[in-house]
């Protein structure tokens, strides 16, 4: 057999195989650019989900951003009136600042200088911080607190016992650093609730050294009152401790002027107890225009989500302002605007007017 012959064979297996070959190698370069496309398609689809997913993150942030410091669902006046009310209290600040740090604020007379109390609820559920100024919806405002925390013993305490303001206690700060730290975080909502000081003074007489005579405002300060004027005190207490001889409402008055320094936190004032020339407060609810302004707070900070808001422990006897001319008449117009200095911050910063109250007083 010729060579010819014999490799005649061997070509015609040969070329079939070469072409399967080559076939099968077409067929694995479509596979890996198929593989490759489908790869470039996964990217391309996780990328796609991952950047709707940080959309999805960043339009519910903006919303966040929107419900703090626009409000949608409220009127603009509101929001609008509370900024008006936070500049007006930083001018005020700043016109009568001497020195300032951050836990402490030295004005230019000692009724602006103020220091970080302990008189705040930090609630975490809600991210709030209220400082509670005591004769200012003070009740209200610890019971609907006491329900946000809702724990049941203590609400079966303060049932029992009346005992509101104890949530004060236990939904206090530790320390004034605490309250620093909390409304500079930018993570709380932050308010405070005020009145016109005078309102307050007269409802903290009313109701703590009038209507109330075994508390323990009217038992502390009572015989000191007598004392500061040299009246007898050895009738003033019965045989329970109780007071059963009250001082009149100008003794009263004169006793705060006399004794600034030993204020009882029933009529402290709002810049030492709040210290606002420290703290930038998001929200400030004043007590003449309360419907308004607590709407607001709630909505704003979200509380309205925990729990409802109601009227507790009104004053006896009625509401204060119907017993202005009562009981400002009767005392002379030196000592209200004595009283008008001593609160003269408080005037000021939450800009209440003294003058209805110097039109009603004695001038003889």
């Amino acid at each position: 057999m010729s060579r010819f012959h014999q490799r005649v064979p061997i070509a015609l297996v040969l070329i079939p195989c070469l072409f399967i070959f080559v076939i099968e190698v077409n067929n694995r370069s479509e596979m890996k650019r198929l593989e490759q496309s489908l790869q470039r398609l996964e990217g391309l689809v996780i990328r796609s989900q991952n950047r709707l997913v940080d959309g999805l993150m960043e339009t519910h942030q903006n919303m966040k951003d929107v419900s703090k410091n626009r409000p949608m669902n409220q009127p603009d006046s509101r929001h609008l009136e509370q900024i008006r009310r936070q500049d007006v209290i930083t001018r005020v600040c700043a016109r009568h600042r001497k020195k300032k740090s951050p836990e402490k604020y030295i004005g230019t007379s000692s009724q602006y200088s103020q220091s970080i109390t302990k008189k705040f609820i930090i609630e975490e559920k809600s991210k709030t911080v209220f400082c509670f100024n005591h004769k200012v919806a003070s009740s209200t405002w610890m019971t609907f607190y006491a329900k946000v925390d809702n724990d049941p013993r203590f609400l079966a305490d303060m049932e029992r016992t009346g005992m509101s303001y104890k949530i004060g206690e236990k939904l206090g700060p530790s320390s004034a650093t605490e309250v620093v730290e909390k409304l500079g975080s930018g993570n709380y909502f932050s308010f405070l609730v005020v009145r016109h000081p005078f309102d307050r003074i007269l409802s903290a007489y009313r109701d703590r050294i009038v209507s109330n005579p075994c508390c323990a405002q009217a038992i502390q300060h009572v015989p000191k009152i007598f004392e500061a004027h040299q009246l007898p005190i050895s009738d003033v207490l019965d045989a329970e401790g109780c007071v059963k001889t009250h001082p009149t409402f100008q003794q009263f008055l004169e006793y705060l002027i006399k004794f600034p320094r030993k204020h009882d936190v029933h009529w402290i004032s709002f810049a030492k107890n709040c210290a606002p020339c420290l703290l930038d407060y998001d929200a400030v609810i004043k007590l003449e225009s309360a419907q308004e302004d607590q709407e607001y707070v709630l909505q704003q900070s979200g509380l309205d989500q925990f729990a409802s808001l109601e009227l507790k422990h009104p004053t006896l006897g009625g509401k204060t302002e119907n017993h202005r001319k009562e009981f400002f008449s009767q005392v002379h117009c030196d000592v209200v605007k004595r009283l008008h200095v001593l609160f003269e911050s408080d005037f000021e910063l939450f800009e209440y007017d003294p003058q209805p109250f110097f039109d009603m007083c004695r001038q003889y």
